[in-house]
């Protein structure tokens, strides 16, 4: 059960994908419930993705020892009548100014220090798949939004934007499409390449999690494949990256397979 763990032992478990189905479900009411724990669970996840090395215990004791600190002089304390964190002394200040301090220690050295993931990574992204081609091809072939509703016209527009370079205005106009039409697989897929070259690798995979197993293989295989991608970019996404470039290796009907045994072997080798 979820209280065998102390606090920070809760964290650690989420984030090292240590939890059961029923720890994680009370674990997630928890987070949506309690805005002290969900106010230490932003820190620690922002602290988790600057270690890129597991054997870094020098850096994990000193995250965990100013954690405890933090939270001894009440800086994740909630006020009950606001509901707000509070910062009621100097102490609690130097406390986030140290945690802050910390933090930037530990985003300069993950700048500069790139794990397995992140070298596969640049290796193997590549903005354009085939099947943009494809869509474009298509588009041109439908006179692209002659005779169209306004919708129409941004997802056309959006792709558009996204050939050209321009991610932040395709993700805007295919966004506005897929409010719309949530139901287009398509339009799912290139919001999610265009958050996906914008380094928004949490809520690309919550777009392409639903089209790995869409009936169009071509789309199928894409979307894993850049999912997999995504996981890279996410700390506590490691082991469901290589599970998912494991399953991609060994599916001869993959046109990414040999990427995937790249990448595997590139992570074998760090």
């Amino acid at each position: 059960m979820e209280k065998e763990f102390s606090h920070i032992d809760i964290l650690d478990a989420w984030f090292r994908n240590e939890m059961n189905e029923d720890q994680r479900r009370v674990f997630e009411q928890r987070l949506a419930t309690e805005p002290g724990l969900k106010a230490e669970f932003d820190l620690y996840a922002e602290m988790m993705a600057g270690i890129q090395t597991a054997g870094d215990k020098a850096l994990m004791a000193q995250i965990r020892q100013t954690h405890s600190q933090m939270k001894a002089e009440g800086f994740f304390q909630e006020k009950r009548e606001a509901k707000l964190v509070s910062f009621r002394s100097n102490a609690i200040r130097w406390s986030a100014a140290a945690a802050v301090a910390l933090l930037a220690v530990v985003t300069a050295w993950w700048y500069w220090s790139p794990s397995a993931y992140d070298k596969a990574f640049a290796a193997h992204y590549q903005p354009n798949p085939a099947s943009l081609n494809t869509l474009l091809d298509s588009l041109e072939t439908l006179g692209f939004a002659a005779g169209k509703d306004e919708a129409y016209r941004d997802f056309v527009a959006g792709v558009q934007a996204y050939e050209k370079g321009d991610f932040a205005q395709a993700e805007k106009q295919l966004a506005a499409w897929h409010r719309l039409h949530p139901e287009d697989d398509n339009g799912r897929y290139m919001l999610a390449l265009s958050l996906l070259a914008q380094q928004r690798f949490g809520k690309a995979a919550n777009l392409l999690l639903p089209l790995i197993d869409n009936q169009k293989q071509e789309l199928a295989h894409e979307a894993r494949f850049y999912l997999a991608l995504a996981y890279c970019k996410q700390s506590f996404q490691r082991s469901a990256a290589r599970r998912l470039l494991q399953e991609i290796a060994s599916d001869s009907n993959s046109p990414y397979r040999q990427q995937a045994a790249d990448m595997l072997a590139q992570l074998e080798s760090r």
